[in-house]
């Protein structure tokens, strides 16, 4: 499969800013620069850059350069780089290095190690460029909602806890009521939408703390106007003062400080970075089984890959690239060394057939612009004109020139199917049987059933539970509660939905939100 172009323009990433989680910027090719503060750093291939939650930085690479931002989830360690340490990373590190960016960017199955990525870039697990504990999480968010339009506002205003607008203005943004907005969030959260704005905004205010920030500092970037207003607030949400938090969790390094550096491998002396030695071998792993509402583009960067889609197995070798259909059960299993990474996904549109050839190779030369198209799509750091739907286009487009036919895919059957997963994904909770639905399409039981068992390959019942197992995954992930995922899928209680995760996960709801789900999330294209 031919690109219209190997090169790619310069990419940018501005006033990032992640109040829970740190990122390590690393320079996989060509050059770059991160900007914290007043201080500038400049990436070459192989350099790499750790920024502690809660700081404010800007990402900028140069043309045809690829820098790569990665969320570690270190907040489960018990340890932190409480300061901006910079260092490098030799090539045989890359794999590895790329692996942990696709765990992050929540593609692949189960947590990653906790200390892993921060251990390897100190050196040596349990310890900082200080030497100082990492205290446990500070406060915790508030469960997200569920509905798209409650989500986008509770994103909005998780990106900026002292966003002001008001909920007028929020319910506008994204063409709602303010009633039908206000009713999302309480039914789905619990909490009105001031309750859960100032609950965002204490957690938010706790890690700053916690990183060593002044309480007026803190109170401003969080949204209050005076200290007195946000003291009261804190002590509401906390049970503490700022103050008394304070010094509760112990003082940390100033972020303002300039950068800590970690020597490379080779220079004289025993450092950290030249400490690690051989990198760990990438493991095996695997996705869920999942039917999304959503299409994805999925790329065998490293080694092979077996792609089932809707009980087809694919065998995809380094340079491939399959596409999986929304509304289809697929899974992906990698041995060890293997990596496979999401280049892209197209939202539901059920009225769209998937293209006719589901698996194509790149060329040889394309993979630098595969990784920047990766990361412009997953990531903030992306050019400033960008279409994020070129490369699932561009495959479609390669499909169709083809000529191959998908046979059932493009059929009526397939047509109603892919409406069927629609309206699954929108009322999980229905409790229709097969011949209820069957008489909504005007189809004959039989008739329908056979063309579930055509189009996904499995019986409706098991194609049906696998969509709400999906989407169990998304509302745990998010904070629901298990009692309210349950009612929200349509189950009578909560045990038996408790029951079913278990079994299909090998770990109870309660676990999976309190370790499995992270690095799990299955996004869409960042927006």
């Amino acid at each position: 499969m031919l690109l219209e172009s190997n090169e790619f323009a310069a990419a940018v990433a501005e006033k990032v800013c992640n109040s829970r989680e740190p990122s390590l910027i690393w320079a996989y090719a060509g050059q770059g620069r991160v900007s914290i503060g007043n201080h500038v750093y400049p990436l070459r291939q192989g350099d790499a850059i750790w920024v502690p939650a809660g700081l404010e930085y800007d990402i900028r690479s140069s043309p045809n350069s690829v820098l790569i931002p990665i969320f570690p989830a270190a907040r489960r360690a018990h340890f932190a780089l409480s300061t901006p340490t910079r260092t490098h990373f030799a090539a045989e590190w890359n794999d590895w290095l790329v692996y942990q960016f696709a765990r992050s960017i929540g593609y692949l199955r189960g947590a990653a190690a906790a200390q892993g990525l921060a251990g390897v870039v100190v050196g040596s697990p349990g310890s900082t460029p200080g030497g100082t504990p990492m205290p446990a999480a500070p406060v915790p968010l508030p469960p997200r909602p569920s509905s798209p339009e409650a989500s986008r506002v509770a994103l909005r205003l998780m990106q900026d806890p002292a966003d002001s607008a008001s909920i007028d203005e929020l319910a506008s943004g994204v063409s709602v009521s303010v009633r039908t907005l206000q009713a999302q969030f309480s039914s789905e959260t619990g909490f009105a939408i001031s309750e859960w704005r100032a609950q965002v905004r204490i957690a938010a205010a706790a890690t700053y703390i916690d990183l060593g920030h002044d309480i007026g500092w803190t109170a401003q970037q969080v949204g209050y106007a005076t200290p007195a207003g946000f003291t009261k607030a804190f002590f509401r949400q906390t049970g503490l003062t700022p103050s008394a938090f304070a010094q509760r969790r112990g003082q940390r390094v100033r972020p303002s400080e300039p950068a800590s550096d970690l020597a490379p491998p080779g220079e004289a002396g025993e450092t950290a970075a030249s400490r690690r030695g051989v990198p760990p071998v990438v493991p095996a792993s695997k996705t869920w089984d999942r039917v999304s509402d959503f299409h994805v583009l999925v790329w065998v960067y490293r080694g092979s890959a077996r792609v089932e889609i809707a009980g087809e197995l694919f065998n995809l070798r380094e340079g491939e690239a399959a596409w999986l259909p929304a509304g289809l059960s697929n899974s992906v299993s990698l041995p060890a060394g293997s990596i496979l990474l999401p280049l892209g996904s197209q939202g539901v549109n059920y009225g769209a057939d998937a293209p006719d050839v589901l698996v194509q190779r790149f060329s040889d030369d394309a993979g630098l612009f595969l990784m920047h198209t990766m990361v412009a799509n997953y990531s903030r750091l992306r050019p400033t004109i960008h279409d994020p739907h070129a490369i699932t286009r561009a495959f479609a487009q390669q499909s169709a020139v083809m000529g191959v036919s998908a046979g059932v895919r493009t059929s009526s059957n397939a047509s109603r199917v892919q409406a069927l997963a629609a309206e699954l994904h929108r009322t999980p909770a229905d409790r229709r049987n097969l011949s209820e639905w069957a008489g909504h399409f005007e189809i004959e039981p039989a008739q329908l059933a056979s063309a579930v068992l055509s189009i996904t390959g499995m019986e409706f019942s098991r194609w049906q539970s696998q969509i709400r197992m999906t989407m169990a995954r998304r509302y745990l992930a998010e904070g629901m509660s298990v009692a309210r995922v349950a009612r929200t899928l349509g189950y009578a209680h909560a045990s038996g939905f408790g029951q079913v995760f278990t079994r299909k996960h090998g770990l109870s709801p309660r676990d999976y939100q309190r370790e499995g789900w992270q690095q799990t999330a299955e996004p869409l294209i960042v927006p």
